[in-house]
C-alpha cells in the first residue's frame, strides 16, 4: 500500500507538471497572439495618426515651391525692366545727353587724316565704357575754385598746433556773433524763432569745441605698438559744402570748424533763399581762421547759385 501510494504521488506530480506545462504553452501563444494583434492595431493607428500629417506637409511643401516660382519669375521680370530702363537710358545720353553739358574729350590722341581725302577724322571721342559729362562751370566760380585749390595746398602743409589754433578762433569769434547771424537768418528765410537759431548757433559753436578741442587730427593720431599698426591723418579738400534754408548759419558754422581742425579748404553752397545769411556767416568763420594763420581765401561761397552751379561746382 505504501509503495501503490508512492506511485500515485508520483504519478499526480507528474500529471500535475504536465497541466503546467500545457497551460504556460497555452499562455504563451495566446500572449504572443495578442502582442502581434496589438501592435497591428497600435501601428494602423499610428498609420492613420500620421496620414493627416504627411498629406499637410506635402500641401505646404507644394504650396511653397509654388511661391518660390512666382518669386522667381517676379524677379527676372524685374532684371529684364532694369535692363531695358538702363539700356534707354544710355541710348539716350549717347543720342543728345543734357541739355546744359558737354563732353569731354578722353583719349588724348591726335587727329588721323584719311589717305586720299581732305577731310581729317578725330580719335577723342568718348568710349561706350568710359562715357561721362562734365557741367559748365562759370568763370568767377571758376576763380574762387582755383583759390580753394591754392588755399588747400597751404593748409595741407600746417601742423596740429595751428589747426587747434584757427580752431578755437574761430569757434570763439562766431560764438560771440550768434544773435546777428541768428537775427539775419530770421530776416531772410521767415522761418524759425530767433530764440531757437541763437541756440542752434550757440550749441554748433560750443558742443563741436568741446567735444574735438583735443583730438588728434594731423599727421600720425594713433599707434598701436601691439600690432604694430600706425594711423595717419590727412586732408582731403578742398570740400563743397551744402547748407539748407532751414538752418542757414548753424551748418555753416559746424562744418567750417570741422574744416579748420582737418586742415581742409571749402567751398559753401548755399540756399538761395538763404544765402545772404549763408554767407555772412562764412564770411565771419574765414576772416576769424585767416587772423588765427589760416591760408587766406580757405573758405569760399557762392552767392544765389543755381542748381546747375551747384552740379557744376560738385
Amino acid at each position: 500500500i505504501q509503495t501503490t501510494m508512492t506511485i500515485l504521488h508520483h504519478q499526480s506530480i507528474l500529471l500535475m507538471t504536465l497541466l503546467l506545462i500545457l497551460n504556460s504553452n497555452w499562455f504563451l501563444t495566446h500572449t504572443e497572439a495578442f502582442s502581434v494583434s496589438s501592435r497591428r492595431h497600435r501601428s494602423l493607428h499610428h498609420v492613420s495618426a500620421l496620414a493627416p500629417s504627411d498629406s499637410a506637409l506635402l500641401a505646404q511643401n507644394q504650396k511653397l515651391s509654388e511661391a518660390m516660382n512666382v518669386l522667381n519669375t517676379a524677379a527676372e521680370l524685374q532684371n529684364k525692366e532694369q535692363l531695358q530702363t538702363d539700356e534707354s537710358i544710355k541710348s539716350a545720353f549717347e543720342k543728345t545727353g543734357p541739355s546744359d553739358v558737354t563732353p569731354p574729350p578722353i583719349n588724348n590722341k591726335p587727329p588721323v587724316t584719311v589717305a586720299g581725302t581732305n577731310t581729317t577724322t578725330t580719335t577723342n571721342i568718348p568710349s561706350e565704357k568710359d562715357v561721362y559729362y562734365v557741367y559748365k562751370i562759370q568763370p568767377e566760380h571758376q576763380l574762387k575754385l582755383d583759390a580753394l585749390k591754392r588755399a588747400q595746398e597751404e593748409f595741407s602743409n600746417l601742423g596740429q598746433e595751428d589747426a587747434d589754433r584757427i580752431f578755437n578762433a574761430i569757434s570763439q569769434e562766431i560764438n560771440m556773433q550768434r544773435l546777428p547771424l541768428a537775427k539775419l537768418a530770421v530776416q531772410e528765410t521767415g522761418m524759425g524763432q530767433l530764440e531757437d537759431k541763437v541756440l542752434k548757433n550757440g550749441l554748433a559753436a560750443e558742443l563741436i569745441h568741446d567735444r574735438y578741442k583735443n583730438a588728434k587730427t594731423c599727421g600720425l593720431i594713433h599707434d598701436d605698438t601691439y600690432h604694430g599698426l600706425k594711423t595717419y591723418a590727412h586732408p582731403v579738400g578742398p570740400v563743397c559744402a551744402l547748407t539748407p534754408v532751414t538752418n542757414p548759419t548753424s551748418t555753416v558754422i559746424a562744418k567750417a570748424l570741422m574744416m579748420a581742425k582737418t586742415r581742409n579748404a571749402g567751398i559753401f553752397l548755399p540756399h538761395p533763399k538763404a544765402s545772404d545769411s549763408s554767407a555772412e556767416a562764412v564770411r565771419i568763420c574765414r576772416e576769424a581762421g585767416e587772423r588765427a594763420g589760416a591760408p587766406v581765401g580757405w573758405l569760399q561761397v557762392v552767392s544765389h547759385p543755381t542748381m546747375e552751379d551747384s552740379n557744376a561746382i560738385m
